[in-house]
């Protein structure tokens, strides 16, 4: 053999000879996180955008939307926000209405894994106030992921509660119904979804 082959050959014994690196290197595995934990803190995350809410601190309140093209959001039945912007624009919108006040239930959280989650909450949200204050009431479903900054909601749905039909007249004849929101498309800037001008 040539010297370069013998040491080509030399090398590669070496390398098949040695033993794969130990693992026993004093640093334990991480474990993975428990369901109970998990739950613990997508609540604690959802408390921190409720609490933004109550603030009226938007900017906060709108990190809880993943920055994501896979991020979308439904409200009966029909998509409404098809990114994180839209879904921030109209939150901040909510706020040239006057006081608005949410009230949320228990969160009901299921660990998907460590990184993905879902929440269902009860929600009674009333905007303004006297005779032109509206409320609605229903059920948020959301599918969040932990990301580098956190939980974020990745996809959100909205269902409202109907009133009776007893309740349908009165309501009609006592609140002011909130303008409907504009349909939004897959180019629309967030500025496209602010309430209307009084």
């Amino acid at each position: 053999m040539t010297g370069s082959r013998l040491l080509a050959f030399a090398l590669c014994v070496m390398l098949f000879a040695c033993p794969p690196p130990s693992r026993d290197d004093g640093a334990a595995a991480p474990e993975p996180q428990r369901p109970d934990e998990v739950a613990a803190e997508v609540v604690a995350a959802f408390t921190a955008f409720a609490e933004a809410i109550d603030a009226k601190d938007w900017a906060t309140a709108g990190t809880f939307y993943a920055e994501s093209p896979s991020f979308r959001w439904w409200e009966d039945g029909q998509l409404r926000y098809p990114n994180a912007g839209t879904a921030r624009a109209a939150l901040e919108g909510l706020a040239a209405y006057g006081p608005l006040t949410v009230r949320y239930g228990a969160p009901d959280v299921i660990a998907l894994g460590p990184d993905a989650a879902t929440l269902s909450v009860t929600f009674q949200t009333t905007v303004g106030q006297g005779a032109r204050a509206f409320s609605f009431a229903g059920v948020q479903t959301l599918l969040l992921r932990r990301g580098e900054s956190g939980w974020a909601v990745l996809r959100g749905h909205t269902s409202t509660r109907r009133p009776s039909n007893d309740q349908a007249g009165a309501a009609a004849a006592e609140r002011v119904d909130a303008p409907e929101a504009a349909p939004v498309d897959e180019g629309a800037s967030a500025g496209d979804h602010a309430p209307p001008a009084e």
